[in-house]
Order: C-alpha cells, then structure tokens, then sequence
C-alpha cells in the first residue's frame, strides 16, 4: 500500500510511493506542473508578442507605401508641369513664326510697308514669293520658309 503524506498531491502520487527520496520526487513533480504552466503563459505571450509585431509592421508597409506614392505623384506633377511649360513655349515660338509670315508676307505684297535696306544691299531673304496669297502662305510657313 502507499502511503500518502501531506506533501505528496493524489493526481501527482507515484506507483511506488514507498521509496527513501519520495520528497525529491513530490518536488520534482511539482516543479514540472509550474514549468508547464510557465510554458503555455510564455507560448501565449510569444503569440500575442507576434500578432502585434505583425500589425505594427503592416503598419510600417502601409506608411512607406503612402510615402511612396506621394513622392511618385510629386515627381509625376514635376514632370507634368515641365512639359506644359514646354507645350507652352512651343505654341508661342509657333505663333511668333506665323506672325513673322504674315508681316513677311503683306511686305512682299505692298512695297511700302518693306523696311528699308541699307544702301548697296539686296533683298535676298524673301520668304514669301510674290503671287502667294496668307492662307497659302500659313499652311506651309511655320517650318520651311521662315529664314531669320
């Protein structure tokens, strides 16, 4: 029969409980029951510890993913406005070349509205040949007859 003292627990006794160091195997035991209640505590918090480190990293990803995105819609603004600018200066040059045309055109047309030229020197940069009429002239001035 075993006998039970006061320190040994009824789920935790031993078959044979009869032996000299029955105490260390109680505190054995009982040290085994804490660990493993250690353990699952630690197992839980190590779970909790990376549910929360995911979502702070997902936190992370979404901030530099915002970060991103805005620096790329700078860029792309940057580059939008440059090319308006650039559309813009186009249109003027083209405007300046078919108002150039239509001064070069209406000299060619009335003498007296031609600059006058420095004694001794001909008028070799015609642009415009006599019998031409403006709408002739705009559709092929702005890039073949414009000579500066």
């Amino acid at each position: 029969m075993s006998d039970v003292s006061g320190a040994s627990s009824g789920s935790s006794m031993l078959e044979n409980d009869n032996h000299f160091f029955k105490w260390v195997d109680e505190a054995l035991l009982e040290e085994i029951n804490v660990l493993k209640n250690k353990m699952s505590n630690l197992e839980e918090l190590v779970k909790e510890v990376m549910m929360e480190r995911g979502e702070s990293e997902k936190k992370v990803f979404e901030k530099m993913e915002m970060k991103l995105e805005t620096e790329l819609f700078d860029k792309m603004e940057e580059v939008l406005k440059e090319a308006k600018w650039s559309m813009k200066k186009m249109c003027a040059g083209q405007i300046g070349a078919i108002q150039l045309c239509i001064s070069r055109a209406l000299q060619n047309w009335d003498p007296h509205m031609r600059t006058a030229l420095p004694a001794g020197k001909q008028d070799t940069k015609r642009i415009v040949k006599s019998g031409y009429n403006v709408l002739q002239l705009l559709s092929v001035c702005p890039v073949r007859y414009i000579v500066c």
